[in-house]
């Protein structure tokens, strides 16, 4: 694993990152609307890493600093006032590494799309922004994700994953296609660690954890989790049980022992 890694993943190559960047997609997400409340919660449950925009870092550090590894997001577009998150028309870089490590980073993310209008300006990004890490031994996260039409399809991720990883990123989040055989399609094109991201609110605790376990057994290296995380009633309870399965090897009967709230 690279070296750079292991401010964000543990000694088992596994992580449990929690996302919280969805204002500009979402607006504000119930369970998102007191950050410090959420954030306190989400670290309170062991998270390895929250993944957040720079205001978040900026504003919360003193709560986070210290207490759990933060991967600041550098790029941006156009939000829900204009478009539909993946339909984007435009998308820039905002922010450099080094504002990123000034506000206490431990690592950073862009968004590599693939398939519509912002293609070569975030592959772009991708490939600046990889260069700025390996200068700064920061390392970078690239969000890959081939056209909506094809968010679940496994060659399609496989591809848009290989591509971000080929412009530099020393990890990925992705999309789960569906099954743990379609998902090790992603892994095994990838000489870097896969992250599947949690989506939409599942039904249920187990379903989230069912879909974690079946990331671990495609060969992932653990999950971007974040609606289901902090839209749940307890959101330290469900961080907990998450990492109880990826980091403790406990099944998803007895991760769900840590949340009494299901």
């Amino acid at each position: 694993m690279n070296l750079h890694l292991r401010h964000i993943f543990r000694s088992d190559g596994r992580a449990v990152i929690v996302p919280i960047d969805h204002t500009m997609a979402l607006g504000l997400a119930p369970g998102w609307e007191k950050p410090e409340r959420t954030l306190s919660a989400v670290i309170a449950g062991g998270a390895d890493a929250i993944m957040t925009t720079y205001g978040i870092a900026k504003h919360f550090r003193p709560l986070l600093q210290g207490k759990v590894a933060t991967i600041v997001r550098l790029d941006g577009g156009t939000t829900l006032f204009s478009e539909e998150w993946g339909t984007n028309t435009r998308w820039v870089q905002l922010y450099t590494v080094e504002d990123a490590l000034r506000i206490g980073a431990s690592g950073v993310i862009v968004m590599t799309w693939f398939g519509i209008p912002v293609e070569v300006d975030s592959i772009q990004t991708t490939a600046r922004v990889a260069a700025e890490c390996e200068r700064w031994g920061v390392p970078l996260a690239a969000e890959a994700l081939p056209p909506r039409s094809k968010w679940f399809d496994a060659e399609a991720l496989a591809t848009a994953a290989r591509i971000a990883t080929e412009y530099g990123a020393d990890f990925i989040k992705t999309h789960y296609p569906g099954s743990p055989d379609a998902f090790r399609r992603i892994t095994s094109v990838c000489p870097v660690p896969v992250l599947t991201a949690g989506g939409a609110r599942t039904e249920s605790v187990r379903d989230t954890l069912q879909a974690a376990q079946e990331v671990l057994q495609g060969g992932g290296a653990g999950v971007f989790c974040g609606r289901n995380v902090w839209q749940h009633p307890d959101p330290a309870a469900v961080t907990r049980a998450l990492v109880r399965l990826i980091h403790e090897g406990a099944t998803v009967e007895q991760a769900l022992q840590e949340v009494p709230q299901q």
